[in-house]
């Protein structure tokens, strides 16, 4: 199960396998696979998430000579930059110091495994994008929300606080979560009030124009004897 904490920094995500008599550590994806096997295992980890100066500095340093991304070094740093802690024990039974080294003597699919499960949940995709598109124009023009829209609504809902207050993202995640949704409710219903207001305002207006008379048209003519008519002069 993976779960985020209050900070929104530290992602932890369990990794579920067995390892065969043969000493072949399978991963299991479904809960048909963790069925079909009678010992599981646990590998829990614990993930900072990376910060856009954090991730900027990993990929300079990645470029190769031919200025392209070096993606396997790109891969490793990360994993060492972002892995907090884990559950996996040295060999007198205590749980292993995270280090670049101890992280070196992991079997290689192992560390596969790990980093691909972090990258799984914390990098977005164009899918995702298109989601977060999808969902903020329901949102936004008052459509009815599905429940499989919820992952990406605490966006939207960051989007909406923000656009009321002059404060940073960082201190917007950092404050309780009841505050939190009781700026959400007002600033929503700070900006239903507005939309409100800007609609009669363009009905008042429409009014006013319709109802204001023409300005007088001034038209110099003169009396024409032989016709019994005026005439424009």
């Amino acid at each position: 199960m993976l779960t985020l904490d209050p900070s929104r920094q530290l992602t932890a995500i369990k990794t579920l396998y067995t390892e065969k008599k043969s000493g072949e550590i399978v991963f299991l994806k479904t809960p048909k696979e963790v069925k079909s096997y009678k010992h599981v295992e646990e590998i829990n980890t614990i993930w900072r998430r990376l910060t856009w100066k954090d991730e900027t500095a990993i990929r300079s340093s990645c470029i190769d000579t031919n200025n392209r991304l070096d993606y396997t070094k790109y891969r490793d740093m990360k994993l060492k930059a972002c892995l907090k802690r884990w559950n996996i024990k040295d060999s007198d039974g205590n749980i292993a110091d995270v280090t670049p080294a101890n992280i070196d003597k992991l079997p290689s699919d192992v560390v596969e495994e790990l980093i691909t499960a972090f990258e799984n949940y914390t990098d977005i995709t164009k899918e995702d994008l298109q989601k977060l598109e999808t969902v903020a124009h329901k949102f936004f023009t008052s459509k009815e929300l599905e429940d499989s829209d919820a992952d990406v609504l605490p966006y939207i809902y960051e989007h909406v606080i923000l656009k009321c207050y002059n404060w940073t993202l960082e201190y917007l995640r950092s404050i309780d979560h009841a505050d939190f949704m009781a700026h959400l409710r007002l600033c929503m219903v700070s900006e239903v009030a507005d939309k409100e207001f800007q609609i009669q305002s363009r009905g008042l207006g429409a009014a006013k124009k319709k109802q204001t008379p023409k300005g007088s048209h001034v038209i110099n003519q003169k009396f024409d004897p032989t016709t019994g008519k005026f005439v424009d002069t």
